[in-house]
């Protein structure tokens, strides 16, 4: 969220829709403890170097978690309002506003299963469950006191005589990044004339190592697995043979399919 006035300072608060908080602390208070939703970490603000034309503003929630704890999945929470809220000059009444609403929407899934496809609402990676994160962007501006007087810095301002400009709703929401992988677990599906092929041995194999093979066959939606922990190049292949046609002098038709991709550390 970059932009807006020159000459502005910026002052973050976070407010959920029934509560108004003055601020925020890390989660070792007791009240953030009560509402991590509103664990603001983090925050920075700085103009363009030079002009000082445009404001940056970034705001960091959710605690810090060590690799070993595992991925915890946190998210921005449903029925919260992340603000920015920027004053000017000396003042730090509320001039403009950024609001921030996040809604996510997750499938209910039942009890999980052994012999469970991949996805779905019982995957520990939001991006494999299938659930979407969308958010909405709102720009509050505060009109100027006629009187050319400033409220006081503790006057609380009210948004019934601001104007309000939606700058964007159902954004998606970029998934996590939760930094480097030392392995990772890839889906892929296999199909036989549009529909999922089951029981198909799929192979893949690294460039650097192809000795190496990784091998499985597809579950019932023609889905397979594979954790590939190197990088580089690889390769995914599977052959699938049905009865060759009567007109024909084979006794079977062999059919290939392969996939070459690059895979990137993190």
């Amino acid at each position: 969220m970059k932009r807006v006035l020159k000459r502005l300072i910026g002052v973050a608060l976070l407010a959920p829709t029934a509560i108004m908080l003055q601020g925020s602390s890390h989660r070792e208070a007791l009240a953030i403890l009560n509402e991590p939703c509103a664990d603001n970490t983090d925050t920075y603000a700085w103009v363009s170097p030079g002009s000082h034309d445009k404001l940056y503003l970034i705001m960091d929630f959710n605690p810090l978690h060590e690799p070993g704890q595992g991925n915890q999945g946190l998210r921005a929470c449903n029925g919260y309002r992340y603000e920015f809220h920027i004053g000017k000059g000396a003042s730090l009444r509320d001039r403009v506003v950024y609001r921030v609403e996040f809604t996510n929407r997750i499938e209910q899934a039942p009890p999980p299963g052994p012999m469970d496809p991949v996805g779905g609402g019982n995957e520990l990676l939001w991006q494999l469950t299938g659930c979407t994160e969308t958010m909405k962007v709102t720009r509050i501006v505060h009109p100027e006191r006629n009187d050319g007087d400033e409220a006081s810095d503790g006057e609380e301002d009210s948004d019934r005589h601001a104007r309000m400009v939606v700058l964007g709703d159902n954004l998606p929401v970029l998934p996590n990044n939760h930094g480097p992988q030392t392995d990772r677990l890839v889906p892929f599906r296999l199909t036989y004339e549009g529909r999922p092929l089951a029981g198909a041995l799929v192979v893949a194999m690294n460039r650097l190592n192809p000795s190496e093979k990784l091998s499985a066959r597809t579950d019932n939606q023609g889905r397979v697995r594979f954790r590939l922990k190197q990088t580089g190049m690889w390769l995914v292949k599977a052959v699938h043979m049905v009865p060759a046609p009567v007109e024909s002098d084979a006794e079977w038709a062999r059919y290939w399919a392969s996939l070459t991709f690059e895979l990137k550390q993190q």
